[in-house]
This record gives C-alpha cells, sequence and structure tokens, in this order.
C-alpha cells in the first residue's frame, strides 16, 4: 500500500476556451471543492482534498492524498476522482479519452501533476 500527495493542475476555460471572470473561476473552485468532499466521504482512499484558483493563470489546482495498492493505480485513482469532481459540478473534460463534452459551459484542461509519497 502507498500514500501520494498528489497536485493536479488545469487550465479552466468557458466552452470557446476563454479564460472564465476572476469570480466565476473562484466559484468554480468552491464547487469543486465540495464536490471533492462528497467524493471523501464515500471513498476510504482519499483524504484531505482541496483546490485552489488563479485567476491570473485561468486554473485550478486540486490537492489530495490518495492510498492505494501501487504508485500508478492511486494516480489513476486520482484523476478519477478529479474527473468525477468536475462533472459533478456540470464541467466538462474535452482532453480525457471519450469524453462527449454534452452541454457543459466550462472546461477543465490537465495541465501538470505532481506527487510525493507520503508512506
Amino acid at each position: 500500500m502507498v500514500e501520494l500527495q498528489l497536485e493536479l493542475s488545469f487550465a479552466v476555460g468557458d466552452r470557446g476556451g476563454r479564460p472564465l471572470p476572476p469570480e466565476r473561476l473562484h466559484k468554480v473552485g468552491e464547487q469543486l471543492m465540495a464536490a471533492l468532499l462528497d467524493l471523501e466521504a464515500c471513498n476510504d482512499g482519499l483524504r484531505d482534498p482541496a483546490t485552489s484558483s488563479d485567476a491570473d493563470l485561468s486554473e485550478v489546482t486540486i490537492d489530495l492524498l490518495v492510498a492505494a495498492e501501487s504508485d500508478t493505480e492511486a494516480v489513476g485513482a486520482a484523476l478519477n476522482l478529479c474527473r468525477t469532481a468536475i462533472h459533478a459540478i456540470g464541467a466538462s473534460t474535452p482532453h480525457w479519452p471519450s469524453d462527449p463534452a454534452g452541454s457543459a459551459d466550462t472546461d477543465f484542461r490537465p495541465k501538470n501533476v505532481q506527487f510525493d509519497y507520503v508512506s
């Protein structure tokens, strides 16, 4: 069993690829935090999620601690949890395979993933 502290950054924009206004970006970050807390309540492998938003970069960052059998499984679980939370707030992830994008008006595009071993 491994525990990884992961930081995942996402470029966030409207359906046309334009940056969101700062107040909307920060609101999206708050909604994402609420969705991650809901996921934490029903996922034993997820702990201590947090979000931050940077209007200058039009970016939302998700920090979370994930436990899994291997580092590969932990990274995969983290990506799945992030994507689930993003979809739960009505946003899309158009650069993940087989995402239909649907009618969402906010797109999250993965920018960076970093992790550290906790145990």
